[in-house]
């Protein structure tokens, strides 16, 4: 009988057993990462649609003069003119174009004040952004 040198069956399924759960090991790992990537990057971008939404509200209501501005439920008015306002799930400027895309909203206006709410729409897994301020109008 010689001596043969080789693998037996049995140790070669064994190995190519193992090398596949490592694989599937480093596949899932890979996946889960890139989920994570998707989910944070979407989180992202609704934190910085609904935060400049709230700027651009907050800023055109600053720098006017505070008789000038009146708001309804979904508009911002300055000069009894629409200057924002939410337009289904954008926030449109007065020529009725979309500034910002992927935020809802609505307006609350007091004797002396205007509160705003600004919400991102609900991503994939059902999370939304919220931002809500009261300006007070010295008039």
């Amino acid at each position: 009988m010689s001596n043969q040198r080789g693998f037996t069956l049995v140790e070669l399924l064994l190995s190519i057993t193992i090398m596949s759960v490592v694989a599937i090991l480093i596949t899932s790992m890979f996946m889960f990462g890139q989920n994570q990537v998707k989910n944070q990057t979407s989180a992202v971008d609704h934190q910085a649609n609904v935060r400049l939404a709230m700027n651009m509200i907050t800023r055109e209501i600053r720098r006017n003069d505070p008789k000038d501005v009146e708001a309804t439920t979904t508009q911002l008015k300055i000069n009894s003119q629409v200057v924002y306002q939410f337009d289904g799930t954008n926030l449109t400027d007065k020529d009725n174009k979309p500034v910002v895309e992927g935020v809802t909203g609505k307006f609350t206006p007091n004797s002396d004040s205007i509160k705003i709410d600004i919400d991102s729409v609900a991503d994939r897994n059902g999370n939304k952004v919220s931002q809500s301020t009261t300006i007070y109008l010295r008039k």
